[in-house]
């Protein structure tokens, strides 16, 4: 489609009008899986300042990998940037809620924190996708279902959604029980994207363990994989565990990812992601039988 640009220079300014060309172009070529969502581009004078773009994508790389230390230095990074940049201020927000989720920070100040940046980022750019996610994101940690329901019908309203924004509104539904939406939202993203990261596999999952076809629940948790902390040997443990397929390896990778003893218990640090009693059950009945305290 053809494309027009508009602009002006002004106090020497050229080389700032031909970033902001060359960013439109980008947003263009970018698939529905790029590191932020194509909705940034519609912000237009809201679009991230080229001071935190690249602490912004630092930040989305991390995430695709969700690994905690990761994402806590890329936070680390955002941090100074991300004060009047809603783009900035969403991702901020969701990594300090993943960094509460996977028990990098243990007190409750990070909750509040997630929600406070997350409000802001709605404030600057109320039809800002990532807003919205984010916000949704810090509801869960006070489980607060119904808001976080609405904020991702909010996500979900502001145009066709990308994969990426499905794909996470599903992981959420199903780690707070409703599984049954859940899975309708991230088959609705493979639909979109059939090469979506190896974490999606949460949902199907979740979805099986609640059906009790833990053979198919083993499968998909196999295909998690290592990723997002603690959550995926978890899933392996308590799909593997009524299986009798359970190993001494699974079980020490899951021990060597929780907090340490004394600073929060496994079942605190289960319930953390696990707001669903069925799938936090079975997580916890795993531990136990592989005698990790």
């Amino acid at each position: 489609a053809r494309r027009s640009f508009d602009d002006r220079f002004t106090n020497g300014d050229q080389f700032d009008v031909v970033d902001r060309l060359a960013e439109r172009i980008g947003w263009l070529l970018l698939d529905d899986w790029g590191p932020v969502s194509r909705s940034g581009i519609r912000l237009r004078d809201r679009t991230p300042s080229r001071s935190s773009r690249p602490a912004i994508q630092h930040y989305y790389e991390a995430f695709e990998q969700v690994d905690p230390a990761d994402i806590a230095a890329a936070a680390d990074h955002l941090a100074p940037v991300s004060s009047e940049d809603p783009v900035g201020l969403a991702a901020l927000s969701d990594a300090t809620t993943v960094s509460w989720l996977l028990g990098v920070e243990l007190g409750s100040e990070a909750r509040d924190r997630a929600e406070e940046l997350a409000l802001r980022a709605v404030a600057l750019a109320p039809k800002l996708v990532e807003a919205h996610l984010a916000l949704g994101y810090a509801h869960f940690t006070k489980s607060r279902s119904t808001l976080m329901e609405r904020e991702f019908d909010v996500a979900l309203g502001l145009g066709p959604p990308s994969p990426n924004t499905l794909h996470c509104v599903a992981i959420m539904y199903a780690l707070d029980g409703s599984w049954e939406r859940g899975e309708v939202a991230a088959r609705q993203a493979v639909e979109k994207n059939p090469d979506l990261p190896r974490y999606w596999h949460m949902v199907p999952c979740i979805a099986a363990l609640h059906r009790g076809e833990f053979e198919q629940a083993y499968v998909e948790s196999v295909q998690i994989g290592d990723t997002i902390g603690f959550v995926g040997p978890a899933l392996r443990l308590a799909s593997a565990h009524p299986l009798g397929l359970a190993s001494s390896e699974d079980a020490k990778q899951f021990g060597d990812l929780t907090p340490e003893a004394g600073v929060q218990s496994v079942e605190d640090t289960v319930a953390r992601p696990f707001h669903d009693p069925v799938i936090r059950d079975l997580v916890m009945q795993a531990v136990d039988a592989t005698g990790i305290s």
